[in-house]
């Protein structure tokens, strides 16, 4: 920590060395604020800003006066603040440091007064101030390194892939509502997943847009928020288009494509407020297409698209939105049993880990749309 003219604490003497433990540990109090408010770190220019509208006048004189403003390289953030006033000034300051999950430090410094006197006053009101300035100026992260007791909500969570991130989920100690048509499949899946207390399940059609408002509604009636949301339900329906039915068509299009739009439009405040995740399930033919399959490409290519441009809406409010796209997968999809013929394929697992990994990853970076596909099909 660099100080301009170091000297003038010796002959401050005693107060000055007092004002010094009181900074350091007011430095440690404005850690612990800004870590409570959610703070990665400060925001360069509206603290520097505010450092100099609020705190630097407490201290500033006329003349001769000499404020010390500095930062240190990207990703180590340093405020002070040092007031030196000739020969005869005495220099306090705050300065407070604490390490945060991704390994940022940064410090506030604060002020001070002259030899011989206890200027109380004004460091209190600085230190409410430099508090003030945190709290106003911080950007919170929509880092989720930490998913103990976070929310998520899984459309389709019963059974496939939906259950598989559920489960991955819950082993990192979050809460998982989980939605689906079939209350019977819901409870099944419930009781196999145990824990209870981190389980909620709600009867819903993601193709009605009630019922979607419904299910987050109960979420956050039950826990209070909601911080991801896996638009995972969907239907597949393969045929030769000339033979394809019309209400084989309308139902892949009001669950595979409608269901991801209606599930966000119910979830997207709620996001918002917990600058959550969006993840939708799309899959390998949303951008292959082959035959018979017109139906099932026309709805998975249109996920696809949504997805991207929502994230493109989304990311100014923080809200990361992702796709992940699978090739084939050990599930019931189309009326399936998995068994052991379905090993060489990947498993609803594997999915639910990548979920992990891509809550985990570093705000500044978003995977947001990913292929995954079997390593080795020709083992099918």
């Amino acid at each position: 920590m660099a100080l301009c003219e170091a000297h003038p604490l010796l002959w401050g003497g005693l107060p000055a060395m007092g004002l010094g433990l009181t900074g350091i540990y007011g430095g440690w109090v404005l850690w612990w604020a800004s870590r409570e408010a959610g703070c990665q770190r400060a925001s360069p220019a509206l603290t520097r800003k505010a450092v100099r509208v609020l705190i630097l006048p407490l201290g500033r004189e006329r003349q001769h006066s000499t404020p010390v403003f500095s930062t240190k390289p990207p990703g180590y953030w340093w405020f002070f603040f040092g007031h030196v006033r000739s020969a005869s000034a005495a220099v306090g300051w705050l300065a407070g440091y604490g390490p945060w999950p991704d390994g940022d430090l940064w410090g506030l410094g604060v002020v001070v007064g002259r030899r011989g006197e206890y200027p109380f006053k004004k460091t209190i009101t600085a230190l409410i101030l430099a508090i003030a300035v945190i709290v106003l100026s911080c950007q919170k992260p929509n880092t989720m390194n930490d998913l103990k007791n976070k929310v998520a909500y899984i459309t389709g969570g019963s059974k496939g892939i939906g259950y598989g991130v559920a489960k991955a989920l819950l082993k990192e100690g979050m809460r998982v509502a989980l939605s689906g048509r079939s209350e019977a499949s819901l409870r099944k899946a419930a009781e196999s997943l145990g824990s209870r207390d981190r389980v909620l399940t709600i009867p819903s059609d993601v193709g009605v847009l009630a019922e979607e408002q419904n299910a987050v509604n109960t979420i956050l009636d039950h826990w209070g928020q909601l911080d991801v949301v896996l638009a995972n339900a969907g239907v597949g329906h393969f045929a030769p288009v000339d033979e394809l039915s019309v209400d084989a068509w309308k139902q892949m299009i009001t669950t595979n494509l409608d269901g991801v739009f209606y599930t966000l439009k119910a979830s997207v405040d709620a996001l918002k407020a917990s600058r959550g995740y969006y993840i939708t399930v799309a899959s390998l033919a949303g951008t292959n297409f082959f035959a018979s399959g017109a139906g099932y490409n026309a709805t998975k290519f249109g996920v696809v698209g949504f997805t991207q441009a929502a994230m493109l809406d989304l990311r100014p409010y923080d809200i990361k939105v992702s796709t992940i796209m699978p090739g084939s997968v050990a599930t019931h999809f189309n009326d399936h049993t998995p068994s052991e013929q379905d090993a060489w394929k990947i498993q609803p697992g594997d999915i639910g880990i990548l979920v992990v990994d891509l809550l985990k990853m570093h705000p500044r970076t978003l995977p947001s749309k990913i292929e995954v596909r079997p390593t080795r099909p020709d083992k099918k």
